[in-house]
C-alpha cells in the first residue's frame, strides 16, 4: 500500500502494548515499535521517520516531545495518559496569523469544552 501511515509507539508499557495491538490490525498503518525514551540514534531515527509518534505521558521526561518537534516540525505527537482517559496532541504544524480575524479564525476551529471554567453560572 503506497499511503501507509507509519505510527511510532514509543515505551513498552502495557497502554502502549494495547494500543499497538490495535494499531497493527489496520491496513493503512505501519507500526514502528521504539524503546522509551529514544536513548540510541538508531531508535531516534526510527521514531523521525514516522507521521506521528503516540507515547505515554507519565513514562517520558517533560521536555522529550518538545525535542521531537523541534527536530520534526511537521510531526504529530499524542501522548497518551490512562488515568485520565486522555490524549495530548501536539503538533509543530503552523498557520500564518495576519489579522486578529486571524487568529479568531484558529481559535473558533478548536471545538470548546465542556469544563467547569466553560460553563455558565446562574
Amino acid at each position: 500500500m503506497a499511503n501507509m501511515r507509519r505510527v511510532a509507539l514509543c515505551g513498552s508499557s502495557l497502554l502502549l502494548s494495547s494500543i499497538g495491538a490495535s494499531l497493527k490490525n489496520r491496513a493503512e498503518l505501519r507500526v514502528l515499535e521504539v524503546e522509551e525514551g529514544l536513548s540510541t540514534a538508531e531508535q531516534q531515527e526510527r521514531a523521525l521517520r514516522a507521521d506521528a509518534v503516540v507515547f505515554d505521558l507519565t513514562a517520558v521526561p517533560r521536555d522529550w516531545p518538545l525535542e521531537l518537534l523541534r527536530a520534526r516540525p511537521d510531526l504529530l505527537l499524542i501522548g497518551v495518559d490512562l488515568a485520565t482517559d486522555r490524549a495530548f496532541v501536539l503538533s509543530g504544524r503552523y498557520t500564518r496569523l495576519w489579522t486578529a480575524g486571524d487568529l479568531v479564525q484558529l481559535i473558533e476551529s478548536v471545538p470548546a469544552g465542556d469544563q467547569p471554567a466553560n460553563r455558565e453560572t446562574s
